[in-house]
């Protein structure tokens, strides 16, 4: 009878499925491809739920001003140090059409302390775009030296007239932690704003 029940303990046991330790998905993830069993099967995240020292509440990051100058904030760069964030302008042209204006806003990163703006750069030409545009980022995976910014028209309007997309590109550096001098005065020109 003792026999028996355990016996039913351990298939029990056995047929439950196991939560798999972070370096167990870590490591599978590095010999198969992805999270899932032996890379067949739905992926499994890494973290059951988000660290609490991994979470951040972005009005404690950057000023209040740059949350009322509408910035939209895109994330972390590859490196981790900085915040990554664009703003829009729209302005009336010559012939009275709306141009959108975008600029990339780069703000360093230390966890739990207010980030600073540190650099900004000019997207897609200082000529400015003839509509809105949705805003991607990458970064290669080897060199993250640089950063390519992707905008694409998001007007179906437009879409169905042309059957085409407008889309725009730039590709930039990440910008220097090293203490230049002019990088510093750049920087504290930011803090003014």
């Amino acid at each position: 009878m003792e026999i028996c029940a355990s016996a039913r303990r351990k298939s029990l046991n056995y047929n439950k499925k196991r939560k798999a330790h972070l370096l167990q998905k870590l490591y599978q993830r590095e010999i198969q491809g992805s999270c899932g069993a032996f890379g067949r099967g739905a992926n499994q995240p890494l973290f059951s739920r988000l660290p609490v020292r991994l979470a951040f509440n972005l009005r404690e990051l950057v000023p209040e001003s740059a949350l009322i100058a509408g910035h939209v904030f895109m994330g972390l760069s590859r490196c981790g140090q900085f915040l990554m964030s664009y703003t829009h302008t729209v302005e009336p042209d010559h012939s009275l059409n709306m141009v959108y204006k975008y600029r990339l806003h780069w703000w360093t990163f230390v966890p739990s302390q207010r980030s600073r703006k540190v650099a900004e750069v000019t997207l897609f030409s200082d000529a400015g775009v003839g509509h809105n545009v949705f805003i991607s980022i990458s970064q290669w995976p080897t060199d993250t030296k640089y950063v390519l910014i992707y905008g694409c028209s998001d007007d179906p309007y437009e879409r169905s007239l042309t059957q085409s997309a407008h889309c725009y590109l730039t590709i930039t550096t990440v910008p220097s932690m090293h203490n230049c001098p002019d990088c510093l005065k750049v920087a504290a020109s930011y803090e003014d704003e």
